[in-house]
């Protein structure tokens, strides 16, 4: 009975993993695009977050699903709360900016889809670049403690 069990078990887990063919289109593009906001200075961390992350994607259903790829983009470190701080405007707007300066990449036409900068690839896979910047601070704007301070991000 437990060998029934396992090996139904395993053909279940088959069929929600990831196949090695999107597996090494997803790998690929993630990389790509995290190379190349690193080397524009853009930024010097870059994070996956998300299924990814968690090791939790599923096999998207052929035809019916966009694979979404989210990356966090760490701009900076967040050391103040003032009114003319950083924006969300402007922090989209120097993602898209970079991720642009690439031909590739500036062709897929890249839209902002707050909080996220996102490109799709023609294989039915999609890049989310979500900018952030690392928590200094230690407290939110009304003084409510979010600690430690330099653990968490702030995504504008």
């Amino acid at each position: 009975m437990a060998v029934i069990v396992n090996q139904a078990f395993e053909v279940l887990r088959s069929r929600l993993e990831l196949t090695k063919t999107l597996q090494d289109k997803v790998t690929s593009h993630h990389t790509a695009v995290r190379e190349w906001l690193g080397t524009n200075k853009l930024t010097d961390e870059t994070k996956l977050i998300g299924s990814l992350q968690r090791k939790t994607r599923i096999q998207p259903r052929a035809g019916k699903d966009i694979f979404d790829i989210d990356i966090l983009v760490i701009l900076g470190k967040f050391t103040s709360w003032r009114q003319d701080g950083i924006s969300p405007t402007h922090a989209l707007n120097m993602v898209e900016a970079v991720l642009s300066e690439n031909e590739t990449y500036e062709k897929m036409g890249p839209e902002t889809d707050s909080p996220a900068i996102v490109v799709e690839y023609t294989d039915k896979t999609k890049i989310e670049l979500v900018p952030a910047y690392l928590d200094g601070i230690g407290r939110g704007p009304n003084g409510i403690p979010t600690p430690p301070a330099g653990r968490g991000y702030w995504v504008p």
